[in-house]
């Protein structure tokens, strides 16, 4: 009995039998990230922040109703909880 058991706890700790498992040291997180001081990464990134402003003046005629969609779905979700358990 005993050993159809130490097979079924073999199975459930996706070990096997006789070998230890091995503790990991956590990894050490850096305290702060660098600025970064490479003229190429500034720009790059000047880039992308335009080419993300272009694609929200772009999107705007879809993205505006959306997020006010999504607003007065927050907005009004009490008044339509109540009006249920009113009426």
């Amino acid at each position: 009995m005993d050993s159809e058991h130490a097979d079924v706890d073999a199975v459930l700790n996706m070990a096997p039998t006789g070998q230890e498992t091995e503790v990991v040291p956590q990894a050490e997180e850096p305290e702060e990230m660098p600025l970064p001081s490479d003229p190429k990464v500034i720009f790059l990134g000047g880039l992308f922040v335009l080419a993300l402003l272009a694609t929200a003046y772009v999107a705007s005629e879809i993205v505006l109703p959306l997020v006010f969609a999504v607003v007065l779905n927050l907005l009004l979700q009490p008044v339509r909880e109540y009006s249920r358990r009113c009426c």
